[in-house]
């Protein structure tokens, strides 16, 4: 009987020594788990549904859990932080070795330091000026038009939704290229200005625009040497409107037909 009693002890010793160490390796492995959580960026931001704007910040999330990839295009390129996108614009005319930066912020969250010479554009952006038309089509492709409130000149506009707008007096005129309007550029207060340049003070509108304050992507699709590769400028407009999953879903459906294209035209 003393045997059995010594025996039954030690099952309970071992049972109690094998849930305590079950106990600890589980809480460390509750803890490991925890502090991989904590390394890695939240995905879903606190954004409210009228303005894209973050109610909260939170230096843990990801703001940007969607995002593209250069991959025909020389002439900008995009780095992404978790509350602010770092975009430049290399060599956008001829003879020149000249480099825009943009830093696209989530807006209602804070400004990065150290980016002095750059742009800092709250993103998404939600009205812009277009002093080019064949940025329109760009507009067009994401859905955006909605958010256009000014072109250079209405009578060299082809795209159709943006007719629509003119016809129904939804856009101003601002005037072209040294002859823009910036007082009237001005009045309209975009939140975002799409413009091009070739180098020289007499026709480019970029440097009184950017003197005036104002926020001035430069688009620079026709120093591209391929036509894949001014079509990707497509993504370079999204950056700024948080539209990356439709840049992505567009330029893909745009380069599998150009390719389908050039196969077609190789065989025959």
């Amino acid at each position: 009987m003393r045997r059995y009693r010594c025996t039954k002890s030690k099952f309970w010793r071992s049972l109690l020594l094998i849930s305590w160490l079950g106990w600890v390796l589980l809480s460390a492995c509750d803890s490991r788990s925890e502090r991989l959580r904590q390394r890695q960026p939240k995905t879903t931001p606190p954004i409210a549904s009228n303005s894209q704007c973050s109610t909260v910040y939170d230096p843990q999330v990801d703001y940007f859990p969607n995002k593209v990839k250069v991959t025909q295009a020389k002439g900008f390129t995009v780095e992404y932080h978790r509350n602010y996108k770092v975009v430049s614009v290399k060599n956008p005319w001829r003879n020149t070795d000249t480099t825009f930066q943009y830093v696209l912020v989530q807006c209602n969250t804070p400004i990065p330091p150290g980016f002095k010479q750059a742009q800092i554009v709250p993103v998404p952006v939600n009205s812009v000026v277009v002093m080019s038309t064949t940025h329109l089509p760009l507009l067009d492709k994401l859905n955006l038009v909605d958010r256009l409130v000014g072109v250079s000149d209405f009578k060299r506009v082809i795209t159709p939704s943006v007719l629509a707008k003119i016809n129904a007096d939804k856009l101003k005129e601002v005037g072209r290229s040294s002859n823009t309007n910036v007082e009237k550029v001005l009045e309209i207060r975009p939140e975002l200005v799409t413009t091009y340049g070739v180098g020289n003070p007499k026709l480019d509108s970029h440097p009184k625009l950017i003197e005036a304050g104002l926020p001035v992507g430069i688009i620079a699709e026709y120093m591209e040497s391929s036509p894949l590769g001014r079509a990707e400028w497509l993504k370079f407009m999204a950056l700024f409107f948080n539209r990356e999953i439709e840049a992505e879903r567009v330029f893909s459906q745009m380069e599998s037909r150009y390719n389908t294209v050039a196969k077609n035209c190789q065989s025959s």
